[in-house]
């Protein structure tokens, strides 16, 4: 909902948006965390590591597409993070289908966790998502 309401707030005020990424699974690594989000907080990083590798292919650009693509299948779509879900995310968002590979690449993780390190710089560990921040201040 908050990147929607941001995205008609670009549209209105003389603000642009420039979007990061923010892992639950790694807020939530460690955690005892009730049994319904194990499986999403599991699977998120799949997703997170694919976003990672859409960035570093294809530039900051890519990350709303993506993130948008996915955001529908999983909120409004009721659906699982997933491989086949994440695909299609990633044909939507006009980003090569090679990008999936790196769901699996742990190589991924360390970028995950400082993009989700420095939000925490701002607000601290007990949140969930997003988080607004306007000139480094949240």
């Amino acid at each position: 909902m908050t990147s929607r309401w941001m995205l008609e707030v670009e549209k209105v005020r003389d603000v642009e948006v420039e979007w990061h990424i923010f892992s639950l699974s790694v807020l939530n690594e460690g955690r005892d965390i009730p049994e319904q989000y194990r499986s999403a907080t599991a699977n998120g990083w799949m997703f997170g590591r694919v976003v990672c590798a859409a960035q570093q292919a294809a530039g900051d650009a890519s990350v709303l597409p993506l993130y948008t693509a996915m955001g529908t299948r999983l909120h409004p779509g009721k659906r699982e993070i997933e491989k086949a879900v994440i695909a299609e995310a990633l044909n939507e968002a006009g980003l090569s289908a090679e990008l999936l590979s790196a769901a699996d690449d742990i190589t991924f993780d360390q970028k995950l966790r400082d993009s989700t390190a420095e939000a925490l710089k701002l607000v601290g560990d007990d949140l969930g998502t997003p988080v607004i921040a306007i000139d480094g201040v949240a």
